[in-house]
């Protein structure tokens, strides 16, 4: 698959098959996510396949989203399927160094290496950043501690990883008025 294609063609896919990922293909993917552009390479990926894990995570998301009074995020927790990681059976957690400027821009960078890779290796991916909310919220330290991050380092993003269950659908068209030109 050439560049254009998987970027063409990559798409968020909420539903996995319960098929652990190959270990080659996980590596293959850290590999090429540590290829992206950076700044002082200050990224950490912690690569979850525990599903008690993934599942103790998810619920201190739903709690979080319950007593978030937002009526999009209560009614999505209150969905009796809630899983912030759609069930796939592997997550990548992405943190960076808070001390850094840019981390945040060069671990969403990793990410998009993630996610085009993954396409290539015929595995579907969801970027989220809400996954995370209970590793930023107090009372959850421990969840962070788990995660063996070096010290500094705050998890950003998490990255649903698995073999796709649903087909993905099609992808809505550029919205207008997104670019402009100085010339």
């Amino acid at each position: 698959m050439d560049l254009f294609t998987a970027i063409e063609s990559r798409r968020s896919i909420r539903a996995y098959k319960d098929t652990p990922v190959k270990d080659e293909d996980i590596a293959k993917l850290l590999d090429l996510a540590q290829k992206a552009p950076n700044v002082a390479c200050n990224w950490h990926f912690t690569v979850i396949r525990n599903k008690e894990f993934m599942n103790e995570i998810s619920e201190a998301n739903r709690k979080i989203m319950l007593a978030s009074g937002n009526p999009k995020n209560v009614a999505k927790a209150e969905d009796p399927n809630f899983n912030c990681f759609w069930h796939a059976p592997c997550a990548i957690v992405l943190s960076c160094d808070i001390k850094f400027p840019g981390g945040d821009a060069s671990i969403t960078m990793a990410g998009e290496n993630i996610c085009l890779a993954a396409q290539e290796l015929g595995l579907a991916t969801c970027f989220m950043g809400s996954s995370n909310m209970c590793m930023l919220m107090p009372g959850n330290e421990e969840i962070v501690k788990r995660l063996g991050l070096p010290e500094n380092y705050v998890p950003m993003f998490s990255i649903a990883l698995g073999y796709p269950a649903q087909e993905a659908g099609p992808r809505p068209p550029a919205k207008p008025n997104t670019v402009n030109y100085i010339d």
